[in-house]
């Protein structure tokens, strides 16, 4: 719901003041099936969202860029999709989520489909991704549901 993917069957939620009506820039989605565009490479995958908000193109790759390279993906940024690992993958969702400077970041177990030391190495960039980034810690904030 915080999403805005679905609707409450009663009652309302909130983000901060501000009512959910349905999904929106202010909050990002890192799912567990990798939701990459297989046609875009990573850096155009990461930039996805800031084509869509009319970013300059300048600052867009500027942008992408940094994230690429906080996530540990530096160096791949003409990489398809196809030719990248899960963790990989994941970490492209991240930067791409990252990027468009959400509100708060929705992980849907982000790192369900990766085996455990994977995903153990997973949690800890994300970690440091998060402390890097200077998001409040989602567990904290002030999303309600009413």
């Amino acid at each position: 719901m915080i999403g805005g993917l679905e609707k409450p069957t009663q009652g309302y939620v909130t983000l901060g003041d501000q009512r959910i009506r349905g999904a929106g820039p202010d909050r990002g989605m890192v799912f567990q099936s990798y939701t990459l565009f297989p046609w875009l490479d990573v850096q155009k995958n990461v930039e996805f969202g800031l084509k869509q908000k009319r970013v300059h193109k300048q600052e867009r790759s500027e942008m992408a860029e940094k994230y690429i390279k906080m996530v540990g993906l530096e160096g791949f940024n003409h990489v398809y999709p196809k030719a990248l690992s899960g963790g990989m993958r994941q970490r492209v969702a991240i930067a791409r989520a990252l990027a468009n400077d959400p509100e708060v970041i929705l992980l849907d177990e982000p790192f369900g489909a990766l085996d455990m030391q994977t995903r153990s190495l997973m949690q800890e960039l994300l970690l440091n991704v998060w402390q890097q980034s200077q998001k409040k810690n989602g567990c904290h904030g002030d999303s309600r549901y009413r």
